[in-house]
């Protein structure tokens, strides 16, 4: 099921992205993601208009837009 991402999502969204960053950018310090963690909580999904794919009511996946563009879109790995 795809729905918009509520509050009770951030966690498991910031989990998605934060291991999907890591893997497709591994020449990048492990600790540079963990120092983006609070903005991507506070600024950018905030800014952004979230969806969520879920599958048994466990997120997946996430897309996030703003405006008509595409800024994130990360599987669980």
């Amino acid at each position: 099921m795809i729905r918009c991402a509520t509050a009770q999502d951030i966690d498991r969204i910031i989990d998605i992205w934060l291991r999907g960053s890591q893997r497709a950018h591994s020449f990048i310090p492990y600790r540079f993601w963990l120092s983006c963690v609070e903005a991507m909580k506070t600024v950018y999904l905030p800014g952004a208009e979230t969806y969520v794919i879920t599958d048994k009511n466990d997120v997946c996946g996430f897309v996030s837009l703003v405006d008509e563009y595409l800024a994130a879109m990360f599987v669980h790995p």
